[in-house]
């Protein structure tokens, strides 16, 4: 094997004692309250899992989001999308498909700051991410037929070899049912553990990949290390989903060149009307948890 194809591994690097000022207790202890230890343990092994409908809202919830966004995709359209008819005729043509990507959807209705703060999403983001984690974007995608595919790819911004933690993580809300058919999301279970991106041939190989197929109002929640991509839709209807995207402190925001930072766009009232955890991940207030050395010195901070 000569330098080229050997694969690119990267160990772990082994911290002594820190004093986290009692983050890791605190984001461990939160896991444990809320019986997310399986799901801890799953995005640690595989990269990714899913949290079903009953554990992360109350029934009507999801059907609102969904409804919501699709009265934002009219506005812009024209046309309200179909969720059972919809062709392959659609004018939209992004880089994840034949897709009508809204981007701004958090400064729409007040369910997204919601969905944004939602006590088992957040505990598990804080898990991977850290107390000082931010919020880099929100949006919401409208995925309708067509041939184009996602290849597999990571979130992680950094070049090769990755970090061994978590530096990003992606949080998607399932509004329509999930699977391969109606254009899912799939994975390389354990990719995460290689710290690094997929070169292009295996990028494209698909063979071992696997699709979590669950019920709309799922979520599905990622590692920024683990390879994933996303399917064609090949059935008429539209596949709904927000998106959203966390990172650690230092990562910069998704956003940044096209219409600002978040924190430049949320208001006092948003502020006034959610925990003060909003402000921190939209970048309005750093974390009083830990200093700047302390949120280097532990994962947790």
């Amino acid at each position: 094997m000569n330098e080229m194809t050997r694969p690119m591994v990267c160990n772990p690097v082994i911290l002594g004692p820190v004093d986290d000022r009692g983050a890791a207790a605190r984001v461990l202890g939160r896991i444990a309250e809320l019986g997310l230890q399986k799901n801890a343990w799953e995005i640690d092994t595989f990269g990714y899992t899913v949290l079903t409908p009953d554990q992360v809202a109350p029934a009507g919830f999801t059907d609102g989001l969904r409804d919501h966004i699709l009265d934002e995709a009219a506005k812009v359209s024209g046309e309200r999308p179909s969720l059972d008819s919809g062709t392959q005729d659609s004018p939209f043509l992004t880089f994840l498909g034949r897709t009508q990507f809204l981007p701004e959807i958090l400064f729409t209705d007040r369910a997204f700051e919601q969905a944004m703060m939602n006590d088992n999403i957040l505990a598990l983001v804080t898990y991977m991410l850290g107390e000082s984690c931010l919020m880099t974007a929100m949006n919401a995608v409208v995925k309708g037929p067509g041939p184009e595919y996602l290849p597999l790819h990571v979130d992680t911004p950094e070049p090769s070899p990755l970090p061994p933690y978590a530096t990003t993580a992606n949080v998607t809300w399932l509004l329509t049912d999930y699977d391969k058919a109606n254009g899912g999301t799939f994975f390389l279970p354990g990719s995460n553990r290689w710290y690094r991106a997929p070169m292009y041939p295996e990028s494209i190989d698909l063979e071992p990949v696997v699709t979590p197929e669950v019920p709309a109002g799922s979520v599905l929640i990622w590692h920024g290390n683990v390879w994933h991509g996303a399917w064609p839709r090949t059935t008429p209807g539209v596949r709904v989903s927000l998106l959203t995207y966390f990172a650690r402190y230092y990562i910069r925001d998704q956003r940044d060149d096209a219409v600002g930072h978040y924190s430049e766009r949320v208001t006092d009232e948003m502020l006034a009307r959610n925990p003060e955890r909003f402000a921190v991940l939209a970048g309005k207030k750093r974390g009083d948890v830990c200093d700047e050395q302390h949120r280097r010195t532990s994962m947790f901070a």
